[in-house]
């Protein structure tokens, strides 16, 4: 028998233009935790335009930057909750 215990979460999405097509190739960084604990990872939209970030830690609220380019990103604020 084995036993686990959830120790990460991952988020899923998907980068559309506003035609609804999907952009590849979209990096996605999540920055979280506090001043002495900072956690961060990243991913890349496939071809399709989803991507998943793994390794997000739960009671955390964390930075979403979505960036297109050098000189154009946005950001969004979400926090995990444990469920």
């Amino acid at each position: 028998m084995f036993v686990g215990k959830r120790i990460a979460y991952s988020c899923f999405g998907k980068v559309v233009s506003l035609s609804g097509n999907g952009e590849s190739g979209i990096l996605i960084e999540a920055i979280g935790g506090d001043e002495d604990n900072l956690h961060g990872e990243e991913t890349e939209s496939t071809q399709d335009g989803t991507f998943r970030l793994r390794g997000l830690k739960p009671f955390n609220t964390y930075t979403i930057k979505v960036r297109f380019n050098f000189l154009f990103s946005f950001v969004i604020l979400f926090k995990f909750i444990d469920m």
